[in-house]
């Protein structure tokens, strides 16, 4: 009468694939933060220097 439904087993392999590399992620981001406490290094380093300001884009291009 009704069509036996497909087993759900095989979807919920990537969401713990995926859970697992999240924890592996808060673990690396949580040693990267210990370390910057100690003073060796910076967590989210950055070396983005801006050229540009917005006061003088505009008032060069207005």
């Amino acid at each position: 009468m009704t069509q036996p439904t497909p087993s759900s087993a095989p979807a919920a392999a990537p969401a713990t694939d995926d859970n697992q590399l999240i924890a592996e992620r808060r673990e690396k981001l949580k040693a990267m933060r210990a370390a910057q406490a100690d003073g060796r290094g910076v967590a989210f380093p950055n070396d983005f220097k801006p050229r540009h300001r917005a006061a003088e884009l505009l008032r060069s291009h207005g």
